[in-house]
């Protein structure tokens, strides 16, 4: 994968960990449901996943091998 596939895919990431974070941690805050702590630490642990495999991406080494 080259360098511009790998920007690309880390801000797909950076951009799909917003969008968790809206719907699963703001989005318990918006809702007149009962807050659903299941659902607010499940987002917490995605966008922080997303957000780390992102940078990871984006820091990438070119040679590097599996």
């Amino acid at each position: 994968m080259d360098r511009e596939q790998r920007i690309l895919l880390a801000k797909g990431l950076v951009d799909l960990a917003n969008i968790v974070a809206g719907a699963l941690v703001f989005g318990q805050f918006l809702t007149a449901q009962e807050f659903n702590t299941e659902a607010f630490g499940m987002g917490l642990l995605l966008t922080g996943a997303l957000y780390l495999a992102g940078l990871g991406f984006s820091k990438g080494q070119t040679n590097k091998t599996l």
